[in-house]
């Protein structure tokens, strides 16, 4: 109707019918019935003053009348219905004025007596102007007609309503949907339900919109009213989903209709879903609120020129210290200056002198945009800093040479005073005694970061405890083909694994708290941001000066393209959030933990298991009484299952086989404690080359040590094969040996013996004195970082032990004089003492 009634652009009709009086009020009615309220004002504005004109604007809300105001308009348009012998309008009138207690039923007496209107018009004209005084002595004769008219249903809950009667009225609205099965009164009830805020509300609203498949106007209402409560119990999704479906009954949605589809996305994490819906509705940003979502939005997709040219324009437009920082930082730190020239087809930057590499980098992870662009953004945020100081987040340096490099470096001997009250917490990290996501949030890190880029080195996936791993096990067998939750640690390590359909596929549903999408969404910004830095400036306390921790193309390369992976694996799984984190009442109120935290609390909530890769947090997880595995759990469960139904020698060969294979890939991408043997690390070896790349990190493990049957026979046949490969790498495959061995046997004597043992059998052929010194050396070095005595004085006792099990060719006591007066020659050559 609002198509057929509105001249163009909105609507088809042309100018003579759009002038026509009658169109242009059906045309009113329609917007208001469309919920066009951005039509209403205008298409009222067209019409005049006559009493059907300002009975439509009253009708559709634009004109507000009191109630003797409303009683002469429709007195006014009774006469002229008389007079102009319309009917229709006539008894419209005749029925408004009895529901203001005005009796004008001589009017339509003639029209009854004629049958031009039915005689039950006369009844309701009477029950109307009864209920002015008397409500219930009204409500039979109300009811009964109700039944057989919509005008008088209208009536009937409209005073009920009036009266404040809401549980009346909507107990009328659901008897006469019984009774016709009409959902206009569902949808009726559900609003007056919600006007009186009754308890039902919800259930009444959810009710008429599974329904009412019409009514768009209303339906919208209702959808955006369940979409509030949905999101007061934090669910997001199905809030998403009732605010999506508003936006396809509005024919062109206003803005705040779409910023609350934008919210609920973000509220997910589902930045990339948000920025799409920005992309594609164009919402007005006209609050500081709205900007923030603009930018949360659209930091996870390239900018280019005109999504640049936004930020810029909001950040000068709201000039806020920390919103205008923020969006003029992301200008600078996901996109590049390119001159406005031929050069810029090619991607040059303007920054005339920059390195190759860095450029490479800048162009796989930086958007081009003008270079007055770039510009124009530094010198915004110079004129913010300028403006607000300290306000910013933002620190300048500014003086000559010597006071730049001066205030550099104390700036950095805080930070690295700062960070020395973390190292206990590291090592407590790193041997997966704390989560690593609290050291990430104690370090001000995004978990997922600190994830990719390996800050702690190899991640601690796996158990050497039997116990442990048993419980690991058993919960993975148990979750499979049930939903689990996962986090940052286990994405991480499905995007380094083949097989990584195959894992994730024995469970149907993979939830991912809100937290956790964010804080990954976070780290592939951050790792952008690294595109044109050549690495980290630091100051080394021990040596007392600057450092610089280089980041190299290849490792940036990777950096990008595993958070990348990351983050795309995590859009397609299902986002939930967590309420509150009551498993944590002291550290759960520090919002900064969830990225971490609502894994836990995740599970927790939906009765399901935790798949995580992080041992530290599935050993809390386990506190708080969540079930939960990691990764090498799961395959070894595969493998078991498999093994059940394997009927031939051959089938079992091949589960075995595949588990071997999963397991050396996991070992590949730093994945540590997983079970492997001598044929894996061989195969490892080869693949680095026979450098002690991955394997040496086994190697220094104690899980190694402890699983092997033979460890010592093994590694001397490691051994003949680096010699074969890699001879010059033998020395450094020793001290990864040393490690794992000085950390996997009790007691402390044990760990010292093994050490010396492993000084004398050499790379097993029985050393020179020489290379014996060198091996003993790096004994040495180990003790020290393990905290262990000194190996060189257990060298005699480990002596004599090879002999007796006939592994120490010639004179254990002539062979150990050797290696000692070798160890004191080269140290007072140097300078130092013979215990030093």
């Amino acid at each position: 109707m609002l198509e057929r009634c509105a001249p163009a652009p909105v609507g088809t009709a042309s100018q003579d019918e759009a002038a026509d009086p009658h169109i242009r009020r059906n045309a009113l009615y329609a917007a208001h019935f469309a919920g066009r309220r951005d039509m209403l004002h205008q298409l009222a504005a067209a019409l005049g003053d006559s009493a059907q004109d300002r009975i439509a604007k009253f009708r559709t809300g634009v004109l507000q009348l009191e109630y003797e105001d409303q009683a002469a308009l429709w007195a006014e348009d009774l006469c002229r219905a008389v007079a102009e012998a319309d009917y229709e309008a006539l008894v419209i009138a005749v029925i408004a004025l009895a529901s203001l207690g005005h009796d004008e039923r001589a009017r339509l007496v003639p029209l009854v007596e004629k049958s031009i209107a039915p005689a039950s018009y006369l009844d309701l004209a009477e029950a109307l102007i009864t209920a002015r005084s008397d409500l219930d002595a009204a409500l039979p004769t109300l009811r009964s007609l109700a039944r057989r008219d919509p005008v008088a249903a209208e009536y009937l809950i409209g005073n009920l309503t009036a009266a404040g009667r809401h549980a009346d009225a909507a107990r009328e609205c659901l008897a006469l949907y019984e009774q016709n099965g009409n959902p206009d009164f569902l949808i009726v009830r559900a609003q007056i339900l919600l006007k009186g805020k009754h308890p039902d509300a919800e259930a009444a609203a959810l009710d008429a919109v599974n329904v009412a498949s019409g009514f768009p106007t209303e339906r919208a209402s209702l959808l955006t009213y369940l979409a509030a409560r949905a999101g007061d119990r934090n669910d997001w999704d199905t809030a998403e989903k009732r605010l999506t479906e508003v936006l396809r009954l509005t024919a062109t949605p206003a803005a705040e209709e779409v910023w609350r589809v934008v919210i609920a996305q973000v509220n997910q994490g589902r930045l990339r879903r948000a920025a799409n819906t920005i992309a594609q509705y164009r919402p007005m940003v006209n609050t500081r609120d709205e900007a923030k979502l603009w930018l949360e939005a659209n930091s996870v997709i390239p900018w280019d020129e005109a999504k640049a040219s936004e930020a810029l324009s909001l950040a000068r437009r709201f000039n806020d210290p920390k919103l205008s920082t923020a969006l003029l930082g992301r200008i600078i730190s996901v996109t590049r200056g390119v001159p406005e020239n031929s050069e810029a087809e090619a991607g040059a930057s303007d920054e005339p002198d920059v390195d190759s590499d860095l450029e490479e980098r800048r162009r796989l992870a930086q958007g081009a945009v003008p270079a007055v662009l770039h510009r124009q953004a530094f010198a915004a945020l110079d004129d913010l800093i300028s403006q607000f100081g300290d306000a910013t987040g933002v620190t300048v340096l500014r003086g000559d040479p010597d006071q730049l490099i001066a205030e550099m470096t104390n700036q950095l001997q805080k930070a690295a005073a700062a960070a020395a009250q973390f190292e206990d917490l590291i090592t407590a990290a790193q041997e997966a005694r704390v989560p690593r996501g609290f050291l990430a949030t104690i370090r001000g890190q995004s978990y997922a970061s600190m994830l990719v880029q390996r800050t702690m080195g190899a991640l601690v996936s796996g158990t050497a405890d039997d116990d442990e791993h048993e419980l690991d096990v058993q919960a993975a067998a148990e979750a499979i083909g049930r939903p689990v939750v996962v986090e940052a640690a286990t994405l991480l390590v499905l995007t380094g694994l083949p097989s990584r359909r195959r894992l994730e596929g024995q469970f149907p549903t993979l939830l991912l708290p809100a937290d956790a999408m964010r804080d990954i969404h976070r780290a592939s910004f951050d790792i952008r941001t690294l595109a044109g830095s050549p690495g980290t400036a630091g100051w080394d306390q021990e040596r007392g000066s600057l450092i610089l921790w280089e980041l190299s193309g290849d490792e940036f390369t990777r950096q990008l393209r595993r958070a990348q992976a990351v983050e795309d694996l995590a859009q397609d799984l299902s986002i939930r959030t967590s309420n509150e984190l009551s498993l944590f009442p002291g550290i759960g109120e520090d919002p900064k933990h969830a990225s971490w935290l609502q894994s836990i609390q995740l599970a927790h909530d939906q009765g399901v298991a935790l798949w995580s890769d992080d041992l530290g947090l599935r050993r809390l997880a386990r506190g708080t009484g969540v079930t939960c595995f990691g990764t090498p759990a799961l395959i070894d469960a595969l493998r078991d299952r498999a093994l059940e139904s394997a009927s031939t020698k051959l089938a079992q060969d091949t589960v075995l086989d595949r588990t071997a294979a999963d397991n050396r890939e996991l070992a590949l991408d730093l994945v540590v404690d997983v079970p492997l043997h001598l044929d894996d690390l061989l195969w490892i070896a080869e693949q680095d080359g026979w450098l002690p790349h991955t394997g040496g990190l086994v190697l220094s493990r104690a899980s190694w040590w402890a699983w092997q049957a033979t460890p010592i026979q093994d590694l001397l046949t490691l051994y003949e094969q680096i010699a074969a490969n890699n001879p010059d790498s033998l020395p450094a495959w020793q001290y990864a040996a040393m490690l794992g061995a000085g950390r996997a046997f009790q007691p402390t004597d044990n760990a010292v013996k093994i050490l010396a043992a492993l000084v004398l059998l050499g790379f097993g052929n029985g050393p020179a004195a020489d290379t014996a010194a060198d091996g003993a050396r790096r004994a040495r070095r180990v003790a020290e970082e393990l905290g262990l005595p000194d190996p060189v004085a257990q060298l005699p006792a480990a002596a004599s032990t090879l002999a007796r099990y006939e592994q120490m060719p010639g004179d254990p006591e002539q062979i150990v004089g050797a290696i000692i007066a070798h160890l004191q020659e080269t140290s007072e050559q140097h300078g130092r003492s013979p215990d030093a």
